[in-house]
């Protein structure tokens, strides 16, 4: 598989997943700075950046025009009962199926421990059948999929609401199903590599 845009081949399948492994060690920009192909992919597909006020709102849209058969994928390593209770009227309203990719209470300690259980519990209750819950050891992502056609990629830790800066916090959306098939492939990377 080729990677196009404008009808221009930027590197095929295996070049891209050893790119994605390229990101998990080492720091991003370093990355980007030493790979051409990432930046001809985002000069191609110029990305929308979202302040944490306007990424949720746009977020809420996205998910309530999601379709049965479709699946939301959360990357939250933290869960709070606060956040979550703020979004389950969305997550109860879309037709998609939800899966969260989130921290094993075992591995988190004192309060934040509890908080990650009774987050869990919440979610369990609420959305039953639709939710899939995905605990791992290890993780630092915060990204949000919906059915590989919209990918949110950034600082913003959904089910942590409220902890995010203002002024530093933001998430990436991008709709180009070869971006979002670069950024799922690198997040299932990334998961990989938590295990």
């Amino acid at each position: 598989m080729s990677i196009k845009t404008g009808g221009k081949a930027f590197g095929r399948w295996e070049e891209l997943k050893s790119f994605t492994k390229l990101l998990v060690r080492e720091s991003l920009a370093r990355t980007i700075s030493r790979s051409p192909l990432f930046v001809k992919l985002i000069d191609a597909y110029k990305p929308e950046a979202y302040t944490p006020e306007a990424f949720y709102k746009q977020l809420l849209k996205d998910a309530l025009e999601a379709k049965p058969g479709e699946v939301i994928e959360i990357y939250s390593p933290t869960l709070t009962v606060s956040a979550v209770e703020c979004l389950l009227p969305t997550l109860q309203k879309t037709k998609a199926k939800i899966r969260i990719h989130t921290l094993d209470p075992d591995v988190l300690g004192g309060g934040e421990q509890k908080e990650q259980c009774k987050s869990i519990q919440l979610l369990r209750e609420n959305l039953g059948d639709k939710l899939e819950l995905v605990l791992r050891k290890a993780m630092h992502e915060k990204a949000i999929v919906i059915s590989n056609r919209v990918c949110y990629i950034g600082s913003i830790n959904l089910f942590s609401a409220g902890r995010e800066d203002p002024g530093s916090s933001y998430m990436v959306r991008y709709e180009s199903p070869e971006i979002v098939t670069v950024l799922v492939h690198f997040l299932d990377v990334l998961e990989d590599s938590s295990k």
